[in-house]
C-alpha cells in the first residue's frame, strides 16, 4: 500500500500506520471494537485475537481477502467484515462505513476515505473534518 493511503486510512480509522519493508509498502493496523487487532494492506488482512498475537505470530490469525480496491461490493464486504464496519451502496458506489470508539465516522471509498464529527453529521451531508484522496494515481 502506497504511503499516503495508508496514512489516510489510518487517520479516519484511528489507526497506526506500519512500514512493511519487506512487502515494499506500507499496512494499517486497528484494534476493532470486540479488542480484536486487524493488519491490512490493498487487498487482504488479518484478524488476531489482539496486538499481541499479531506480534506473537504475524503469519497466523483469520485471514480475508477482497478484489482490487474499490471495485464493488464483493470489495466492501471483505474490507468492512475485517475492520468491522458496514458495505454500503451509494448509488452504484460501494463504501464502507465505520463507527469509531470515540463517536466520529468514516466512510472509506474507492479513492477517499473521510472523517465525520459523528454519523448523524455525515447523515446530515455535513463537510468532513478530515478528506484523503486521490491515493489510486
Amino acid at each position: 500500500m502506497i504511503e499516503n493511503k495508508a496514512y489516510a486510512l489510518a487517520i479516519v480509522l484511528d489507526a497506526s500506520l506500519l512500514q512493511v519493508p519487506e512487502c515494499g509498502g506500507y499496512a494499517v493496523g486497528v484494534t476493532r471494537a470486540d479488542g480484536s487487532y486487524v493488519v491490512f494492506r490493498d487487498t487482504h488482512g488479518a484478524i488476531y485475537a489482539d496486538e499481541d498475537a499479531c506480534l506473537e505470530d504475524p503469519s497466523g490469525g483469520v485471514r480475508s481477502e477482497w478484489p482490487p480496491w474499490g471495485s464493488g461490493e464483493s470489495w466492501a464486504v471483505g474490507f468492512a467484515t475485517l475492520i468491522g464496519g458496514q458495505a454500503h451502496d451509494r448509488g452504484g458506489e460501494w463504501e464502507v462505513l465505520y463507527q469509531r470508539g470515540d463517536s466520529r465516522f468514516s466512510v472509506i471509498g474507492a479513492d477517499k476515505a473521510e472523517l465525520y464529527q459523528s454519523r448523524g453529521h455525515y447523515a446530515a451531508c455535513g463537510e468532513p473534518e478530515y478528506y484523503g484522496w486521490d491515493w489510486n494515481v
